[in-house]
């Protein structure tokens, strides 16, 4: 009997080829689009789950607030949190930190120069708490001396190949590096990428700063005992915290509160911390694209239902007869839910087919190696979604065609409308419902994406070109300076410590007049720092060299310090006395504000302008920034190559471009907007070709009364009218209901970002005109081919 089913239902498959081949594609479309979204959301998912014990482990980040700045949170933290940890509370087991960012180092063996990105200084214990084997090395005594690396065995190999690497000496940023260690390579999917570690011992003067409270410069990262109440724990250290810290801001009033977060939360919950050297994610992206792959395989249920509901009339003397020969109720709902799984089944290998072509593109557009795991285990999970979307999507069907009474349809009767009718409609506007949810979604994603892209930053960072000053000598700065200039058609650069979206300082200033101690972004620059980024003076001057005195005493502020400070506006700031505690020397800078500059955005523009100090400090200039030209860009880069390589040889020539820099703290969003454009197009379509496909049974219903509407003197506007009108009904009921929705979901979204775009209502009007479109396109299609139909071949039988 089963085999029979079976017969049954693939000559019923080949016997209605439109209402097939819609149903397949559809289906094929939306399970493709909702395997490609799994497999994004899958792999964010699979961070740091290799840990046996992730839940043991948290790394500690810090509510940061002051009177002047606001609140902000952040992933570096005071080196004290990491030993009061450890020696404090006996629920930590183990405690380690990383010194700064993980940031470009050049490596030299023999008369070999590499650039290096993942490295950074640390300590050893980090990889006990990240579960990273060391591979070579005494594993009690990982980094616990001066001038040790640790080496990832990629890198291991990579420049010792087959020989032991331990006792071997590499030379990094030019000081020379014993290989005392060998780690396996962090997975792939750990939010914390090392190449390789160096012992913070090497760091001379770190010693006098490793009790330090009010430091923020190291990641801290523990490791709790079985059975600890992290939470008790947590509320336990901030008061501990709060107690240490507060005699040391108490005159600033600034505070910094830690916080525990779990291993296993790093990756997908720390967009809204800042310095952050982790591989982050974004939890609302997933979420919305989580969203968006279930309302995809709704529309395509729906579309299987409605068709199939509108089909029965057509099926209903077929249900009548088995009935009369003897078929049970039940016999035809298997027989039915039968073909709801031949068509699933199609789908399902169209939309694997489609995937497999698809994940390349998928891939590159996000950064990931993704792929279709053909397990044992993806065989049952694709076993199971057939069984599932075959009884969601058949189910329905099955009972109502199941149903028709055999007396009623064999005599005629046609009492299939009332119930099933209003049932199809509301299937039809709940699919416009989730179309207009993804539309203005992705058109939501898209405006803020352009906002992030193409809002003023206060400075101009077109063409903007920083190359790292590495082994560049303090006597070398000019001269370096002077030969681009010179030997180029550059016509600005400037020496700093500090790039809006890259590396600057976090120091405080102090208000030597109340003894405040004020917290800032603070950016160590030379004369032609703010001519060179395009930036704007509102009040006061620019540094200049006819002064003197401004490499020890003058200090520019922007112009939220200048409130936040309590200096009043710029003109009343010019004139205020600044302290600066100094890093390369034990005293203090005395000075006082020369100028004011235009706010600009010195970060993302998901977080709002916060105080900022300029100053001269050429002591610790980093990098050298130029303005290129964009016709002739390329052969600037090769000449300031060739004056770096000349002047400081030895040297690895890097740079990068501040544009990229920030387009990079987008890249969750670009992601987003990319693929909800994407897959809201296919929901449209697919969504379409469900609305085709009732249309055409609807038409061929009404062929009659169209037939004689037309032998009765009916234009074609008035035919088209009556054919439609509904459609556009359930499109402006499904309008109602989708804006509040939207609207809340879109506001909670839009609030992770300090600058946003405003929601108006022509963003929704433009939705309603677009889906309206759609399906005025959709419908004439099929409507317009029966009104201009000939009367006479319909209603020549009657």
């Amino acid at each position: 009997m089963f085999k029979n089913y079976l017969l049954i239902a693939f000559r019923n498959l080949l016997k209605y080829k439109s209402f097939s081949a819609i149903n397949i594609i559809g289906m094929g479309i939306s399970l493709a689009s909702f395997i490609l979204i799994s497999l994004y959301i899958w792999d964010e998912w699979q961070f740091d789950r290799y840990h046996p014990e992730s839940e043991k482990v948290f790394r500690v980040y810090s509510l940061m607030s002051s009177p002047e700045s606001g609140e902000r949170y952040a992933a570096m933290v005071q080196p004290a949190l990491a030993t009061k940890l450890q020696e404090e509370f006996p629920e930590v087991e183990k405690a380690a930190r990383i010194l700064g960012t993980i940031s470009e180092k050049q490596v030299q063996l023999d008369e070999q120069l590499y650039s290096e990105l993942q490295g950074a200084h640390g300590e050893g214990q980090l990889f006990d708490i990240m579960a990273i084997p060391i591979l070579e090395g005494d594993p009690n005594q990982v980094l616990t001396k001066a001038n040790a690396v640790a080496l990832s065995a990629s890198l291991a190999d990579k420049y010792f190949g087959s020989s032991n690497p331990v006792g071997q000496t590499l030379k990094i940023d030019g000081a020379d590096h014993e290989v005392t260690h060998v780690f396996q390579d962090f997975p792939s999917h750990s939010h914390l990428q090392l190449d390789f570690l160096i012992s913070m011992e090497s760091i001379p003067w770190l010693a006098e700063r490793i009790a330090s409270w009010t430091w923020h410069q190291m990641y801290t990262y523990f490791k709790v005992r079985e059975g600890t109440n992290v939470e008790e724990l947590e509320s336990k250290f901030q008061a501990y915290a709060e107690k240490e810290s507060a005699p040391l801001n108490a005159d600033s009033g600034f505070k910094s509160v830690p916080y525990f977060q779990n291993l296993r939360d790093i990756h997908l919950e720390s967009s809204h911390l800042q310095y952050d050297l982790a591989v982050i994610g974004n939890k609302d992206t997933v979420h919305i694209l989580m969203v968006a792959a279930g309302m995809i395989l709704l529309i395509s249920c729906f579309n299987f239902i409605n068709l199939s509901t509108a089909r029965a009339v057509k099926r209903m003397k077929e249900v009548g007869v088995r009935k009369v020969i003897g078929a049970q109720k039940s016999n035809l709902q298997v027989q039915f839910l039968l073909e709801s799984y031949a068509f699933t089944f199609f789908g399902l290998l169209l939309a694997l087919l489609l995937a497999q072509l698809s994940l390349p593109f998928l891939s590159e557009l996000t950064g990931k190696e993704l792929s279709l795991p053909w397990t044992w285990n993806t065989l049952a999970l694709i076993s199971g979604t057939l069984l599932i979307l075959g009884i969601f999507a058949g189910a329905y069907p099955a009972f109502l065609l199941s149903s028709f009474k055999p007396a009623a349809v064999i005599s005629g009767a046609k009492d299939t409308k009332g119930g099933h009718g209003s049932f199809r409609k509301g299937m039809v506007v709940l699919q416009f419902v989730l179309s207009f949810f993804l539309i203005i979604g992705a058109w939501i994603v898209v405006e803020q994406n352009n906002l992030l892209k193409g809002k003023d930053m206060g400075f101009n960072k077109d063409t903007l070109m920083s190359v790292y000053g590495r082994g560049v000598q303090a006597s070398q700065l000019e001269v370096l300076k002077s030969e681009v200039l010179n030997r180029t058609n550059i016509e600005n650069a400037t020496w700093s410590y500090g790039i809006p979206g890259d590396i600057f300082a976090q120091d405080g200033v102090i208000n030597p007049t109340t003894g405040e101690r004020l917290s800032t972004i603070m950016f160590l620059v030379d004369y032609d720092y703010i001519q060179t980024f395009g930036m704007e003076m509102v009040a006061g001057r620019d540094f200049s060299r006819d002064f003197g005195t401004d490499p020890h005493k003058a200090f520019i502020i922007n112009e939220t310090a200048a409130r936040n400070f309590g200096f009043g506006s710029p003109e009343e700031a010019l004139g205020k006395n600044l302290n600066w505690d100094m890093w390369t020397a034990d005293s203090v800078k005395q000075g006082e504000v020369i100028g004011v500059v235009r706010d600009f955005h010195a970060n993302s523009l998901k977080e709002a302008i916060t105080p900022l100090v300029m100053h001269i400090q050429t002591e610790v200039f980093y990098t050298l920034t130029m303005r290129l030209d964009k016709e002739s860009a390329p052969a600037q880069i090769k000449q300031v190559e060739d004056i770096f390589t000349a002047q400081v040889p030895g040297q690895l020539f890097s740079y990068s471009f501040v544009d990229d820099n920030f387009n990079k703290m987008y890249r969750s969003e670009q992601n987003l907007s990319t693929l909800l454009n994407i897959f809201a197009g296919l929901t449209v379509l697919v969504a379409c070709m469900g609305l085709f496909g009732l249309v055409e049974y609807h038409v061929h219903q009404r062929a009659k009364e169209i037939s004689i509407r037309k032998v009765f003197g009916a234009r074609l506007d008035s035919i088209l009218l009556a054919l439609t009108r509904q459609y556009f009904g359930m499109i402006m009921l499904a309008f109602a209901i989708a804006i509040p929705l939207i609207w809340y979901i879109s506001q909670g979204w839009l609030d992770n970002f300090a600058y946003r775009i405003e929601i108006t209502p022509f963003l929704f009007l433009k939705a309603a005109l677009l889906v309206g479109l759609i399906t005025l396109v959709t419908v004439s299609f099929q409507s317009i081919k029966a009104a201009m139909g000939n009367p006479a071949e319909v209603l020549k039988g009657e």
